[in-house]
């Protein structure tokens, strides 16, 4: 089983591998784990890994300012970057897709889509 910070950590390396600037908040309130910056885009990304055949992406943010439990929203996040903790592939999920859960274990045009974060 990978942790949330495992995930977090080989999200950072594989920014760093492809050149794209990766920062984490300081503050635990934020509602995005990262904000990745290239060539003047910068995202807000939540990570999420998963040992199952989906990750959910309807799941309710832990981090709001109030500290209570609400579902994340286009102005929280842009994209969902989702790690298959099996296979250690990643999928890069626009926010827009709006879909409770992503299935994981078949590949789509999210599968390794690393470029969405260089537009």
């Amino acid at each position: 089983m990978i942790s949330g910070e495992t995930a977090e950590a080989m999200f950072i390396v594989e920014c760093q591998k492809r050149g794209i600037n990766c920062s984490k908040p300081f503050s635990g309130n934020s509602v995005f784990d990262f904000v990745t910056y290239f060539d003047g885009a910068l995202y807000k990304i939540q990570v999420k890994s998963s040992m199952y055949s989906k990750a959910g992406l309807g799941r309710k943010n832990k981090n709001s300012s109030q500290g209570t439990r609400r579902p994340y929203s286009s102005k929280d996040i842009d994209f969902f970057a989702l790690l298959d903790a099996v296979t250690g592939v990643w999928n890069i999920v626009p926010y827009s897709i709006r879909q409770s859960s992503f299935r994981l274990k078949q590949k789509t045009k999210y599968t390794e889509a690393w470029e969405q974060l260089k537009k």
